[in-house]
């Protein structure tokens, strides 16, 4: 056992004995033991679950960022469409100008 387990065994000692009283000792030993085991497991999934959260933030972002780059080039090339029509356009007008 335990110093832990040993500091309240003394301490229950001193109200004197009772029966069964190492069956009651090794019961809720096991069961602390069994409720320890436990906690243990619950914080590794914890852990995975954390780790997942991350992975997902930095994925979610990373995806923003490239939709945000995506938009401004297509913004990019639209301006340069515009600008190759109305290129277009105004040489079409100096043509017909030109030609009557």
């Amino acid at each position: 056992m335990s110093d832990f387990d040993n500091f309240f065994a003394e301490k229950l000692d001193e109200e004197g004995r009772f029966p069964r009283k190492d069956k009651n000792w090794k019961t809720l030993s096991r069961r602390l033991d069994a409720f320890e085991t436990g906690a243990q497991g619950a914080a590794s999934r914890l852990r995975w679950w954390q780790a997942a959260a991350a992975v997902s933030l930095v994925l979610i972002c990373t995806l923003v960022w490239k939709i945000h780059d995506l938009r401004q080039e297509n913004r990019a090339l639209q301006h340069q469409v515009i600008v190759l029509q109305e290129k277009q356009s105004g040489e079409k007008a100096g043509n017909t100008v030109y030609e009557n």
